[in-house]
């Protein structure tokens, strides 16, 4: 647990700021973890940003009464939709393909009626089937508009030549 130790450390020394790219970072690098996902969550509990703390508790089971008011803030404005919806705002190492991966207090909000959609659960990395995410379908349909009006411009162009010539 040397990333939590590190983090620790920045946050005995002030440096909360430095804490946050550290446990951000692990967050996106390593599998589902609840005591990862518990210590995020504090630090942003400290710094404020209730919402974004609420995912993580959630997130890591966590039924302490000083987490609550976040974790009621993030599934308020999150699962008030349905399950499916609060899932798709998952950090995506924490989109597990079953409801029984997760922690009791998680599992009793996902269990009614939800189903993991195909396209946001967590493949290992290098699976055929591992999705591509969001920035990926932007730069896809960015790449396809910037196709189509270079097509439409050199038509438009050629239209002129032609028509200059006859």
């Amino acid at each position: 647990m040397k990333t939590l130790e590190k983090a620790q450390a920045e946050i005995k020394a002030g440096r909360l700021w430095r804490a946050k790219e550290i446990l951000r970072g692990a967050v996106g690098q390593r599998e589902y973890d609840v005591e990862l996902y518990r210590r995020y969550g504090e630090l942003l509990l400290t710094l404020g940003d209730l919402p974004e703390a609420g995912k993580y508790l959630f997130l890591s089971g966590s039924t302490a009464a000083d987490h609550q008011e976040a974790i009621a803030l993030f599934l308020g404005r999150w699962g008030q939709n349905g399950p499916n919806l609060l899932y798709s705002r998952f950090p995506s190492r924490a989109r597990l393909a079953s409801v029984r991966d997760y922690p009791h207090p998680v599992r009793q909000v996902l269990s009614e009626g939800f189903k993991p959609p195909s396209g946001l659960v967590r493949h290992p990395v290098g699976s055929p089937h591992q999705p591509g995410g969001c920035r990926e379908a932007i730069a896809l349909w960015g790449c396809g508009l910037a196709l189509f009006v270079i097509l439409f411009l050199v038509a438009f162009g050629l239209y002129g030549v032609v028509k200059a010539l006859s």
